[in-house]
């Protein structure tokens, strides 16, 4: 393949969903340089994501008792938000000016594993959707620290359920393993210790609000990656997200989303691009890597990217389909 046309591909379809019918032609007459920062640079105003009206989606209170005309009523709402959360994500996919922003979206859901399945509300999910997208191309410490406090995570990972009398480590241990630092750089002891730490959290499922409850929560010190404190669960996040080990293990996640499933991330990769934590700049950074455009690195689509890159292509708006589902 032409070097032109592989580098500006690979723009479209690693850091979007694909071009839209005439995009990819007109970046061509531009020039790589400039549509690369277009990729890289937000817009003010996304004005594609401006046609995608925002859902109906609400806190729909307490379940009502079983057999009342108010739960039948609760359930249809249900199940109505249900089903227009992921086709106003869809949309918003396909319409965006801005591809990398909803590609970053959808690359941090499956980083933060999330599903709606166990908490079974929308709302939660639909506050989750906008977390992510806030910090999609932001500070990566700073969307750790809010993530903490997302109830569909914590509710997804027993968070509510960790107390003093009887820890449990599903969150502490994800939030090394598979959000922070990665496998073989923490110990058992670790994850016990950030379990402890993480203590007290309590989610109202239906709304994904989360409190503090200080009678649940164990405020005795422990030893975390050799440090021994009476830790605040922000300041556990900070020790977590600052280390070299995270810095390396987010680059290593974006390389084998963006760059290839198949070849490690080298070790002369500079990884002091991240070294404030900002993705924007990680993701710069791999633009810039010869690697990205190498031919052999090749990836495989998911399901969602074949469906979203195909709806752009040809115009097609997913909520506006004929039984979309």
């Amino acid at each position: 393949m032409n070097i032109k046309r592989l580098e500006t591909s690979r723009l479209f379809h690693r850091f979007g969903f694909g071009p839209r019918a005439g995009e990819f032609s007109a970046a061509l007459n531009r020039g790589f340089s400039s549509v690369r920062n277009d990729f890289l640079t937000p817009p003010a105003i996304d004005a594609g994501v401006a046609q995608v009206a925002e859902p109906k989606i609400t806190d729909l209170g307490p379940r009502p008792a079983q057999k009342t005309s108010e739960l039948i009523e609760f359930n249809i709402q249900l199940r109505q938000q249900l089903k227009d959360l992921p086709l106003w994500w869809l949309d918003r996919m396909v319409l965006s000016d801005h591809a990398l922003t909803e590609r970053m979206t959808w690359f941090w859901h499956g980083h933060w594993a999330t599903a709606i399945g166990k908490i079974n509300f929308a709302y939660p999910m639909y506050q989750q959707n906008a977390l992510l997208r806030k910090y999609a191309l932001g500070n990566f410490g700073e969307m750790s620290q809010a993530m903490l406090n997302d109830g569909a995570l914590q509710f997804w990972l027993d968070g509510q359920e960790n107390t003093a009398v009887a820890p449990n480590e599903n969150l502490s241990r994800e939030f090394m393993e598979l959000f922070t630092l990665g496998v073989n750089r923490y110990t058992e002891d670790d994850v016990k210790a950030l379990a402890r730490v993480f203590t007290g959290m309590q989610v109202n499922r239906g709304n994904g609000n989360t409190t503090f409850n200080p009678k649940r929560h164990d405020s005795s010190p422990v030893t975390l990656l050799g440090t021994t404190k009476s830790f605040l669960a922000d300041e556990a996040i900070n020790l977590l997200t600052s280390r070299e080990d995270c810095a390396r293990f987010i680059a290593e996640r974006m390389w084998f989303r963006f760059v290839s499933s198949e070849h490690a991330l080298p070790s002369d990769f500079d990884l002091s691009t991240f070294g404030n934590r900002n993705i924007a700049e990680l993701m710069r950074s791999i633009t810039f890597s010869p690697y990205f455009y190498n031919s052999n690195y090749a990836l495989v689509k998911s399901p969602i990217e074949w469906c979203v890159g195909v709806c752009r292509a040809f115009g097609i708006i997913p909520s506006q389909v004929r039984n979309p589902q």
